[in-house]
């Protein structure tokens, strides 16, 4: 038995690594965490969210969610706060937003 789940442990590891920003995004909804925009570029996920008003919020925040929801299996590569001017119809990466870069181990 023990080996077993040595073993899915071994695979749930290794399927991270090669999942598309869909699949992570779907995995990050299903625990509580929304973004507006999820990439990925280099092996690294890029998380946006934007904001008018942050109520709190911040990058760091964020970014320890992802860590909680994830454990050893994430590394946060960097977290940031982007103020742009509002000005309508752009995107997220264009106005302001939280950005989180992180991927597996």
């Amino acid at each position: 038995m023990y080996i077993i789940n040595v073993i899915k442990k071994q695979q749930t590891h290794l399927n991270l690594h090669i999942m598309t920003s869909n699949q992570v995004k779907s995995l990050l909804s299903s625990k509580g965490i929304y973004c507006d925009t999820l990439s990925k570029s280099k092996g690294n996920f890029i998380l946006r969210k934007g904001f008018f008003y942050t109520h709190g919020n911040d990058s760091y925040k964020i970014a320890q969610r992802i860590k909680e929801a994830f454990g050893n299996e994430i590394e946060i590569i960097e977290t940031d706060d982007i103020w742009k001017p509002f000005r309508g119809g752009v995107t997220v990466a264009q106005g302001s937003h939280f950005k989180v870069v992180f991927n597996f181990k």
